[in-house]
């Protein structure tokens, strides 16, 4: 965010100095953003999560009141155990697969009942 802030301001000043120069500067903020982005998702080390974590993190979805920060930090990144990362990539299409209907939700009444389901094999594993 903070360098979206600082590319629109060099951008903003360069345009009353040049027309040419703030498209050329917009180029290589997007590039750039695009680059730190790929290799943070690409190289970022596997987070550490429990069982519990992802369970309690998922119940919140079903029940309307997730965090979303942890909702979006749980899909994005990589997790080190390999049958929570599994859920992971589960949960990560869910959005697309099961959109909302209601203004506050994360998913649809079939996107919360798949999040049900995966809680419920958490609980029995344990």
């Amino acid at each position: 965010m903070l360098v979206c802030a600082i590319v629109l301001t060099i951008t903003v000043a360069l345009f009353a100095y040049s027309p040419t120069l703030p498209v050329t500067t917009v180029v290589i903020g997007i590039g750039t953003m695009l680059t730190v982005d790929f290799l943070d998702r690409r190289f970022a080390k596997p987070r550490l999560r429990s069982r519990d974590e992802v369970a309690e993190i998922l119940q919140g979805v079903v029940d309307g009141f997730y965090d979303e920060l942890a909702w979006n930090a749980l899909i994005r990144y990589r997790i080190q155990d390999n049958e929570l990362d599994k859920i992971r990539l589960r949960c990560a299409g869910l959005e697309q697969d099961y959109p909302a209907r209601v203004s506050g939700r994360l998913l649809s009444e079939a996107g919360e009942d798949v999040l049900r389901e995966i809680i419920k094999d958490l609980e029995r594993v344990e």
